[in-house]
């Protein structure tokens, strides 16, 4: 039995979360030492399937009912789950970790943005200005401004490739939990 929800343990598991997740951005640098994005992604995908396969043994569910409606509705958001990892792995070659963690954030930003494109959710203006601050900031991390200059005094940038395909895993994963939103109220048995 799992214990009670508590304020406690919330903050306990937030920051363990956000510990793990910060050094997964590490970890993934390293391991591009010896593997291509590609096959890191595959490899991750297969330990989880593996891992979900062992659970569902132990603990012997009951056989999983509706799993051609799962499929159809987590097609789209795997494909953007994959994109995602596959644009920040390759963005990790050529830019830092902490650039890759910061550039990968916009997407809490871009997910209301995207929501009110496509599904009609109301979004604050508000939220309008925060989005153009975030963008602001990761702009002066990423030294965009400098690289803006440099390039009218002919000096070298310092935005690079890796960034640019570290935004493209923002947009990416922007879609995929939009889509995951979308498809959560249509699962009737979730895993």
């Amino acid at each position: 039995m799992l214990p009670a929800p508590t304020k406690r343990l919330a903050i306990l598991e937030l920051a363990i979360g956000g510990m793990i997740w910060g050094f997964g951005f590490s970890a993934t640098k390293w391991v591009l030492d010896f593997l291509g994005p590609v096959t890191q992604t595959l490899i991750r995908f297969l330990l989880v399937f593996l891992i979900v396969l062992v659970g569902d043994l132990i603990f012997r569910r009951k056989v999983f009912k509706g799993l051609a409606v799962l499929l159809r509705l987590s097609f789209l958001p795997g494909i953007f789950l994959s994109a995602t990892l596959i644009l920040q792995n390759v963005g990790l070659r050529y830019t830092t970790a902490t650039k890759s963690a910061f550039i990968t954030t916009l997407y809490v930003v871009f997910v209301p943005i995207v929501d009110r494109i496509i599904f009609g959710q109301k979004v604050k203006w508000l939220h309008y200005a925060l989005v153009g601050l975030a963008l602001v900031g990761t702009a002066l991390i990423c030294g965009t401004f400098e690289s803006l200059l440099a390039s009218s005094t002919g000096q070298e940038s310092t935005w690079n490739i890796g960034d640019l395909f570290t935004l493209g895993c923002a947009i990416a994963a922007t879609f995929q939990i939009c889509l995951i939103g979308a498809s959560a109220k249509k699962i009737e048995y979730p895993l």
